[in-house]
Formats: C-alpha cells, structure tokens, sequence
C-alpha cells in the first residue's frame, strides 16, 4: 500500500560553511566502497516470495543522497533520492525521490515546503507507486555546543488506491565536538496516520555528521521503526546521508 517515504535529511544547513581543507581521499573511498558493499550485499541476499502477505519484520539499508544548493540568504533547494534494500524482499524495496524547499524565517524558524515520488514492492511481484507532498515547520534552539530542533509536518499520502494524511512530530538534539562542524545526534519521530486514526509508527534513530570540506559531509545512522499497522512495520535500519553542498 502507499506509505510515508520522505527522506531522512535533516531538511537544513544553517551553519556556516566549514572550512576549506583537504579531503581525505581515502576516507571518501571508503565510505563509497561500504555504501556499495552494504546494499550489494542486501540486494544479492534471497527474496522471499512476495506471492503471499509481506514479513511484519525486516531488516534494511538506506543509502540517501542530497545535493544541497544554497539560492538565496532565506532559501535553499536539497535534491533528495533515496533507496530502501531489504535482506528478505525484493529490491530496492522502496526508492524515493524529492525535492525540498527550506525557507529560514529567523533564527529560530524554519518553513519546508516538499514533494517526493517513490516507487514500492507490493505481494504477486506487482509495483506501486506514490506520491508525497509535505509541509513542515521546524522550532530549533543552540545552546553552547547543543543544539535542540521540534519539526512538525503533516504528509499526504497519495497513490496505490490509498488517500490519506499523516502527521508527524520529531524531536531531535546534537552535540557539537569542540573545535569541529561534526556532531553526534538523536531523534525520534511519532506518526499519526489519518487512516486507522492511530498514533501507529514511531522511529528513533542516533548518529553522527562528519563533515569532510565545506561542500562534502557524511551522515551513518541506526534507526529503529516500530509499527503494528504497516507490512512490514518493524524495521532494523543501517542508513547513511551524503551531503554535496553545490554553494
């Protein structure tokens, strides 16, 4: 069925560019080489057969991409395309693909308008396919070296014969190294979903952001999703976020 399939990106960059330094060649290579090698290995794992109702349990890897261009001192444009690769169902088990629109209103405020298309595996071998728009309203406090954020958006969820909405709070905190534009982070997010009138889905993930120069960072992360409504709704999550910042 049609589900949420935003990207995972933070959805901003207020902080200033980092400073102009060598790229490890070798560190870019080899996170290249594990992205590669992780979701080989998921998509070369055997299938089971989708002929009947999907697993409630899985474990995947989300490699996400988002090329980030900075077009005005309010406004920046992120190009989002993400795949999902599970061990057990066919692959990519969801691929998204988006856009979003990150309009910093203060300091304090940010507005992020978003539209994503994704593709999904359905029982009998059959595709389907979704649509996302997304509005959203992120509340961030800095303090120091720790950095508080409440993003709130509300997601429609349109395609496969499904029609509904979802809303979606997340509360995420980061602690800046000293001396550094790397951190380490955590959130997590709570769903409600208009069509069993539940809050059904909640994810919690924890991370770190290295950032290479001033246009290349890296993001791993473990997210971990619990759902009793979705299939499948429990998941075990490897992901990692490249960032390419054009300007």
């Amino acid at each position: 069925m049609a589900d949420v399939s935003v990207g995972l990106s933070c959805n901003r960059d207020t902080r200033e560019p980092a400073q102009k330094r060598k790229v490890g060649r070798d560190w870019v290579r080899q996170i290249i080489l594990a992205t590669y090698y992780l979701c080989s290995t998921a998509a070369m794992a055997p299938a089971q057969s989708t002929t009947g109702e999907l697993p409630h349990q899985d474990n995947q890897i989300w490699p996400e991409l988002d090329i980030y261009n900075k077009v005005g001192s309010h406004l920046d444009l992120t190009l989002i395309s993400q795949g999902r690769f599970s061990f057990d169902l066919p692959n990519p088990e969801i691929y998204v693909f988006g856009i979003d629109a990150n309009i910093l209103v203060n300091k304090y405020l940010l507005i992020t308008p978003s539209y994503y298309f994704y593709r999904f595996d359905q029982p009998a071998k059959r595709l389907g396919y979704g649509q996302n728009p997304v509005l959203a309203a992120t509340v961030e406090v800095t303090k120091h070296r720790y950095r508080i954020d409440d993003r709130n958006r509300f997601v429609a969820v349109i395609g496969g014969g499904d029609s509904f909405w979802v809303y979606g709070n997340r509360l995420r905190i980061e602690q800046k190294f000293t001396r550094s534009r790397d951190f380490v982070f955590a959130w997590d997010e709570l769903f409600y979903f208009s069509s069993t009138g539940a809050w059904q889905r909640n994810r919690a993930a924890v991370g770190f952001h290295k950032s290479f120069d001033e246009r290349l960072s890296v993001e791993p992360y473990f997210l971990h999703q619990t759902d009793g409504h979705s299939r499948p709704g429990d998941l075990n999550t490897l992901g990692i976020i490249l960032n390419v910042r054009l300007r």
